[in-house]
């Protein structure tokens, strides 16, 4: 398997060199100085970075943006990498954050790959390492989930901490026997891993070196290794089956915690200080152990499920190539005892093949004919499939006469399929209905006052459908001859008499009584303001037949009519007198005047210049004489 890989690997490097050569010359380029000796070159059309001369790469950090590297500020044209023969090492965070590298291609010669070289680079699918490299260095490819598949070389010792970190696509691990040490977390949350064919030179494995790889289901510990960390396969929770080769020096505290699934736990030798801690969280893991051995007698003291082993187990390995429905795998059986674990590979079953496709000359008047192949492959699976087209459809040409007319439909035909499948098809002859005769017409007597009546006949042909047609003119009209008083007169308002139609209808017709509105009456007046001779009067009086009409009369003032003179007070010799007129109906003065004083004119006897005349007049004014 390892000669195919170097084969694939030499041919796509060969194809890639091709490319680069190919290159248009005018193609935009950018290129510097990345070591001592090192020089790098950036076609931007074609995406290609390719690293060459001699000795080491620089080291880079990273930024907020990427790598600080100089070819970081056209990061996002770069999709792959081809780093030359004669480069020594890839620089820490040479391509840290690359998202678009696809293909990585590391020459001979690179013995190390450096701190977060390609990290998070989640967009490789194609990573090819030389066979002299030694070293991964931690974080070199954390989180890059883009390839499915890991085959590390035959030099590699050392994979650091957080390394492949993350790769959650990565469904197998292949180990060369060069490789002795697995950092920890190294390959954390590999969450599609289910199987790993570990080196025979492995010593250590970090803690937590394999946590959250939750695909994995059987493991095989080489009998070289020595330590396993903490918590180094946490959460394994698919695993069922795990085997421990040879004598361990250390195994950390919940080294195997939370494998929920873990049935069968075999150890073929001794773990200083074997604790069953390192099993926290699974119920149902049986240990088995050689007779007589220190977890022999540890089980036994703190009555842990075991089991004695029987054999110890000589393997063979025998590979099983994929079939059309099988994936390919692994075969281990012990040549002493017979006892076969089966370990999945990475080849995909091959599916079917089929070319040759025979007709079967099945085809019916509903169904398409169909064809078969018999699988190329030879595993004799059969396919079938349908050849469009074929479906011969029905053939009617006899049609006989149902005779099935009715008044409102044509009469049919039917005709058997010429082919014999026995569908039928039955077709209308157009203009064969027979249609409705009406003759004998009988009165319906439903005529009333406002609506003819009708007359109904039924089909002559006997069909039951029935026509009713009007008689004009056959309407009775109203007849009104009894009309009633409907006592509605008021003063103002002719009263009205109704009658109902003597047909019986229900009809009513009303009519007015001309002159029976009864007119108002006014008779109970009463006094709203008092007439006066200078003040006109009114009175108001509400109609008697109690309709509430008002009826307001002005009585208008005729002015003062006034009496003869009347003296008050007579005249006098001294004082004047005065008298008066007073109105005859309200009695007010209406006319005042004033009477003269008298005039004393003497006596004719009496001399005016006679002594006694003054004294005369004195008396006669005063009423003496």
């Amino acid at each position: 398997m390892k000669r195919t890989y170097r084969i694939f690997f030499s041919v796509f490097f060969v194809m890639m060199l091709i490319v680069v050569l190919s290159v248009a010359v005018n193609a935009e380029e950018y290129s510097g100085q990345c070591g001592d000796d090192l020089i790098w070159k950036l076609d931007t059309v074609s995406g290609e970075l390719l690293i060459s001369g001699t000795g080491n790469m620089y080291n880079y950090s990273f930024k907020t943006d990427g790598t600080t590297a100089p070819w970081g500020v056209y990061a996002s044209e770069i999709k792959s990498v081809i780093i030359d023969d004669g480069v020594t090492n890839v620089g820490a965070y040479a391509f840290y954050e690359c998202k678009t590298i696809t293909n990585v291609l590391i020459g001979e010669g690179v013995t190390e790959i450096g701190n977060y070289a390609f990290y998070d680079c989640d967009g490789i699918t194609m990573l090819k390492l030389p066979s002299t490299l030694q070293i991964i260095s931690q974080y070199a490819f954390y989180d890059c989930d883009g390839f499915t598949s890991l085959t590390f070389p035959d030099n590699l010792k050392t994979i650091g901490s957080y390394a492949f970190h993350g790769c959650g696509k990565v469904t197998s691990l292949v180990m060369d026997d060069s490789l002795e040490t697995i950092g920890s977390y190294a390959f954390g949350s590999c969450i599609e891993i289910r199987t790993i064919v570990m080196s025979q030179s492995l010593k250590t494995i970090g803690s937590y070196a394999f946590n959250s790889c939750i695909s994995l289901i059987f493991l095989d510990l080489p009998a070289s290794l020595k330590t396993i960390g903490e918590s180094a396969f946490y959460r394994c929770w698919s695993m069922i089956d795990v085997t421990f080769n040879g004598n361990l020096d250390r195994i950390g505290l919940f080294a195997f915690e939370m494998c929920d699934d873990l049935e069968s736990a075999y150890f073929y030798g001794e773990v200083n200080n074997f604790n069953i801690s390192i099993f926290v969280s699974c119920d149902h893991v049986t240990i088995y152990c050689i007779e007589g051995s220190e977890i022999h007698s540890y089980v036994k003291r703190n009555k842990v499920d075991y089991e004695l082993i029987t054999c110890i187990h000589d393997y063979i390995s025998e590979y099983r190539e994929p079939t059309c429905t099988k994936s390919a795998y692994t075969e281990m059986i012990c040549k002493k005892c017979g006892e076969s674990k089966i370990y999945a590979e990475n080849e995909k079953a091959t599916g079917h093949s089929f070319t040759v496709y025979i007709d079967n000359n099945n085809a019916t008047c509903f169904n398409n004919s169909t064809a078969t192949a018999i699988c190329d492959n030879g595993c004799g699976a059969l396919d079938t499939v349908e050849i469009d087209g074929t479906m011969l459809g029905h053939i009617f040409t006899n049609y006989i006469n149902d005779n099935n007319q009715t008044c409102i439909n044509n009469t049919t035909a039917t005709a058997l399929c010429d082919h014999g499948c026995g569908t039928r098809d039955t077709v209308i002859i157009e203009g064969t209905a027979l249609g409705h005769n009406y003759t004998n017409y009988i009165n319906d007597n439903n005529a009333d006052c406002i609506h003819d009546g009708t007359k109904t006949a039924v089909c002559d042909n006997g069909c039951g459908a029935s026509d009713t047609i009007i008689i004009e003119g056959s309407a009775l009209g109203h007849s009104f001859t009894n009309y009633i008083n409907d006592n509605n007169n008021d003063c103002i308002h002719d009263g009205t008499k109704t009658a109902v139609c003597d047909n019986g209808c229900g009809a009513s017709d009303t009519i007015i009584i001309e002159g029976s509105a009864l007119g108002h009456s006014f008779t109970n007046y009463v006094i709203i303001i008092e007439q006066t001779c200078t003040i006109n009067g009114e009175k108001e009086a509400y109609c008697d037949n109690g309709c509430g009409e008002k009826n307001v009369i002005i009585e208008k003032a005729e002015g003062h009519i006034p009496t003869e003179w009347i003296v008050i007070e007579e005249p006098t010799y001294y004082d004047e007198g005065y008298q008066i007129k007073n109105c005859t109906v309200c009695s007010e003065v209406v006319n005042t005047e004033v009477i003269p004083v008298l005039i004393y004119n003497g006596f004719p006897d009496v001399w005016d210049a006679s002594w006694y005349a003054e004294g005369i007049e004195y008396c006669f004014k005063h009423g003496y004489i």
